[in-house]
């Protein structure tokens, strides 16, 4: 999708991704630090479906491009005596190829997150908080009507306990 254009203002031939990349440099560092402070979620289930880092408790982006981004991981320490590693470098390419134009930036990263979240399963999101801001929001809605907070706590009484693997015969969770 590498095709070359003429930038009209300039006067000079620039292929669509440089045209992309430089875009992307103005509004990097914004697009940078507005994810790695409010989505730390999407970014540890891009690492974990994308990248393959099943071990990934965290990460950090460090780049974006029109082919990609390149993150850093926090993977789960080897053994009990060691620390949390870090490995740096990992480049994600967008599943839909490259990016159109900056703007499209959003749009993926949003696709990715869903497409993650949905190929990591149930058990990710439930153990994750994917859910989490839609109850709050469904919480919010019915703060008014005790009959749907007692519904809605018995719904999350029911997931807690599929999910946690109660136990009827001993009165406690097993892991």
């Amino acid at each position: 999708m590498s095709s070359d254009k003429i930038d009209n203002t300039v006067g000079s031939s620039i292929s669509s991704d440089e045209k992309v990349n430089s875009d992307l440099a103005k509004r990097a560092d914004k697009i940078i630090t507005h994810m790695n402070l409010d989505h730390e979620d999407s970014i540890k289930a891009y690492l974990r479906y994308y990248a393959k880092l099943g071990d990934a408790t965290g990460g950090k982006i460090t780049s974006i491009s029109s082919a990609g981004l390149t993150l850093n991981a926090t993977l789960l320490p080897q053994n009990t005596e060691s620390k949390e590693r870090i490995k740096e470098g990992i480049f994600v390419a967008y599943p839909s190829g490259k990016l159109e134009n900056a703007a499209h930036a959003k749009t993926i990263l949003i696709e990715m997150h869903k497409e993650a979240y949905s190929k990591l399963g149930i058990r990710y999101k439930l153990e994750n908080g994917y859910y989490k801001m839609i109850v709050g929001f469904i919480w919010m809605a019915f703060t008014k009507s005790k009959r749907a907070k007692i519904i809605i706590s018995s719904v999350a009484v029911i997931i807690a306990y599929k999910y946690k693997k109660y136990c009827d015969c001993c009165d406690h969770h097993h892991a």
